[in-house]
């Protein structure tokens, strides 16, 4: 695995691709090893955002980096409000091979598997608050500074709207990270859930597609992101669901990953970890999937006449 958490599966403007063989066992191992990956990993990309509201009181909400110290938030987090704090997550580790570069720093802990663990010197917001272009995309960026060298990254996928098909995302899963009040609590607290995609919403506010999941509709999840179980970010947290102004309890809405693209496009903030793959790299992808499956149908065969 490479720094970043996750890999862009989707071309660009490509439709949904069956699922490899790689990709089915790492499904059938969701609730295991993959989940635990993406909960160590996953937590080390987001953060906290403290606001001091226009009323005096704080709030807060979620942040996720995606390569470069670029951080992706929901709009609504920080537009009219002050930035007290941007609290990246550090309490966890990574492996060597996950470094983005190794140095001779503090960071690394000696033993039989060398691991770094997370350390932060004084994060701050370097540029920003970056907005999409269209006021009412809750979509919002910015840049840190004074961040580890190593912060993970979360790979964001390519599921542009005009391509997706409900029946592909129904009952699949991921896990939303978020930062809610905590009664009692003395710091911001992270906390991670999994959820599942019940519903994909077309609606009247604007052109971009919403997935209604079942889990923690709660403030503080705002700007978070729910990574896939296919191995990218899903959309950000935006709204639980409402009814005549009531919150129905267990559901909230994810923002697809079309406009947090296009944010990172309209500001000049893209990473390149976040390009999308280029022709080559697309075909290269779709001739190895598809020696795979002749190998595995070929394997098949074999077997079924052994």
């Amino acid at each position: 695995m490479n720094e970043s958490l996750g890999t862009n599966e989707w071309p660009e403007g490509g439709p949904p691709r069956p699922m490899t063989l790689e990709e089915a066992d790492r499904r059938a191992e969701w609730s295991e090893d993959f989940q635990r990956l993406i909960l160590r990993v996953g937590a080390l990309a987001c953060a906290a955002v403290v606001v001091k509201l226009p009323s005096g009181d704080e709030g807060i909400g979620t942040a996720f980096h995606v390569g470069e110290g670029v951080y992706l938030t929901a709009r609504h987090v920080l537009e009219d409000n002050e930035v007290l704090s941007v609290v990246p997550y550090s309490r966890g580790w990574i492996f060597r091979d996950e470094l983005i570069e190794e140095a001779r720093t503090g960071g690394m802990l000696n033993g039989e598997i060398p691991i770094w663990s997370m350390h932060h010197e004084k994060p701050h917001v370097l540029r920003g608050p970056f907005f999409h272009n269209d006021d009412a995309i809750d979509v919002a960026a910015f840049v840190m500074g004074g961040i580890d060298r190593n912060t993970p990254a979360m790979a964001l996928g390519f599921h542009y709207d005009d391509w997706i098909v409900d029946a592909d995302w129904l009952l699949t899963k991921g896990i939303v990270f978020g930062y809610p009040p905590v009664p009692t609590a003395k710091d911001p607290i992270q906390l991670a859930a999994t959820v599942e995609v019940n519903g994909v919403v077309d609606t009247y506010r604007d052109r971009y597609v919403r997935f209604v999941v079942s889990g923690p509709s709660r403030g503080g999840f705002s700007g978070g992101p729910v990574f896939h179980e296919r191995g990218f970010v899903l959309g950000m947290v935006i709204e639980s669901l409402e009814q005549f102004g009531k919150p129905e309890p267990g559901f909230f809405t994810i923002l697809s990953i079309e406009p947090l693209h296009e944010v990172l496009e309209q500001h000049g903030l893209t990473p390149q970890r976040q390009l999308p793959p280029t022709a080559e790299e697309t075909i290269a992808m779709a001739r190895e999937e598809l020696e795979a499956r002749q190998a595995a149908r070929a394997a098949k065969r074999c077997g079924s006449t052994e």
